[in-house]
């Protein structure tokens, strides 16, 4: 229904609103700029210049997303002195799979020795690998499906040979911004996806939704899982009134 909360007008800008400034300068390092040492420093010293941020807000993240940004520079160099080069920024795709069409945006797709790389860019923290593996957060092996079947613009079909979030948030245990971190275990784990099997692991689980819920006559669920999250819908649907009830 594209129903959305209307802010009040006094609201600060939401980590989604940073995200999307953010995500435009890096669109806008690769495009114009494609991806020349220090450009992405000098376009994040001014992301936050507009007049909808409170000069607080400006002042107290500006020099982090700086120090990310410079991550971010000597993390694609380092990748190009390895063979692996920036191919395609904001790039839609979509493919047809199991009866249905499956689209989407990603941040970034690398080609890279043994295939392509596709990268999801995140203003803070990346989603955990047992969010990933609890089946929450399924974009990025999503977003592999369509690049290994050549769904998206101007990229050829090719095994996908990394997933990676880029974080601008801070790194574990350090004092540093900037990190690279992956949607699945380094050790096997029963019934969780490895680097090995991530794509068949994604592939299997997008497969079953899709003969429930969309080709199939299961009912659908208003939540599976309303622990985990509040959306602004819940008061909508009343979820207080029959939750707990079986």
């Amino acid at each position: 229904l594209k129903l959305s909360r209307v802010d009040p007008l006094d609201a600060e800008p939401t980590p989604q609103w940073r995200g999307t400034i953010i995500h435009d300068a890096l669109e806008q390092w690769a495009k114009q700029d494609d991806y020349a040492e220090g450009a992405l420093v000098a376009r994040m010293a001014h992301t936050l210049d507009g007049p909808e941020f409170h000069p607080l807000t400006r002042t107290m993240l500006t020099p982090q997303l700086m120090e990310a940004a410079q991550w971010a520079e000597a993390q694609v160099a380092a990748n190009r002195a390895e063979d692996r080069e920036p191919l395609k920024p904001e790039v839609k795709g979509e493919t047809r799979r199991s009866g249905v069409r499956l689209h989407g945006r990603a941040d970034r797709i690398d080609r890279m020795p043994g295939g392509i790389g596709v990268v999801d860019y995140k203003q803070g923290a990346a989603p955990g690998v047992k969010t990933v593996a609890g089946g929450f957060a399924m974009q990025l092996g999503l977003l592999g499906l369509i690049g290994a079947a050549g769904g998206f613009e101007d990229v050829e079909a090719a095994d996908v040979a990394a997933f990676e979030y880029w974080s601008f948030a801070r790194a574990n245990g350090s004092r540093s911004f900037g990190k690279v971190t992956t949607p699945f275990y380094k050790k096997p784990e029963p019934g969780a996806p490895t680097a090995e099997n991530f794509l068949d692991w994604v592939s299997e689980r997008f497969d079953a939704i899709v003969a429930d819920w969309l080709t199939g006559n299961a009912p659908f669920t208003a939540k599976l899982h309303p622990e985990h999250a509040y959306s602004e819908y819940d008061h909508l649907m009343r979820l207080e009134e029959w939750e707990g009830r079986g």
